[in-house]
């Protein structure tokens, strides 16, 4: 079996929330309330999250944000990360 039909296997019949990056007042990502909000999501019976998936976000964040907050979320959930 192939890495991405376990992925399917292990994915399909679950919740896969579509998380929402938390930012600032001006426009800085808050990784204090990141950290919080991925723990609680990560307290419920989830498959994985998709991370900007709903607004397209990490495309405007530094290369640096990317990087931290796809590292607050696959230490948080323990599951797939899908970005």
């Amino acid at each position: 079996m192939s890495a991405s039909e376990a992925l399917v296997r292990r994915l399909r019949g679950t919740v896969l929330p579509a998380v929402a990056t938390p930012m600032d007042a001006a426009g800085v990502v808050d990784f204090g309330a990141l950290r919080g909000y991925a723990e609680r999501i990560a307290a419920e019976r989830i498959g994985g999250v998709a991370v900007w998936a709903h607004t397209g976000r990490g495309l405007y964040l530094s290369e640096e944000d990317r990087r931290r907050v796809l590292a607050v979320w696959r230490e948080a959930v323990g599951a797939p990360v899908v970005a």
